[in-house]
């Protein structure tokens, strides 16, 4: 079921990219999406580890419920709270601008 999961996003980014170019005809000039900013977070959803991606997908792209994660999974439900948890801090750090940690900092 997971695999399939991982499957069905790699066909939806795939069906995304296919849109993207035939958008750029018909969507108006200051909308146009950001390519370089859907890169980075694909990349920083490819750099989780397999545990929280999967958590991740599941939940905030598949709309799975964390119970239902777990049983799937074989874990407790709170394991997989953690691991979005985690997931969505990474994604934090990584999509972070340059220097607006330093700002925090200062």
């Amino acid at each position: 079921v997971i695999l399939n999961g991982m499957r069905k996003v790699r066909k939806l980014r795939t069906r995304e990219t296919i849109l993207d170019d035939s958008a750029a005809d018909w969507l108006p000039g200051p909308r146009q999406p950001d390519t370089e900013l859907k890169l980075t977070l694909h990349r920083a959803i490819d750099a989780l580890d397999p545990d929280q991606r999967m958590v991740l997908v599941m939940h905030d792209m598949e709309g799975y419920k964390h119970h239902e994660i777990a049983v799937i999974m074989g874990v407790p439900v709170g394991t997989t709270k953690a691991r979005l948890s985690r997931a969505r801090a990474r994604l934090r750090i990584a999509l972070q601008e340059p220097g607006k940690d330093q700002e925090a900092e200062a």
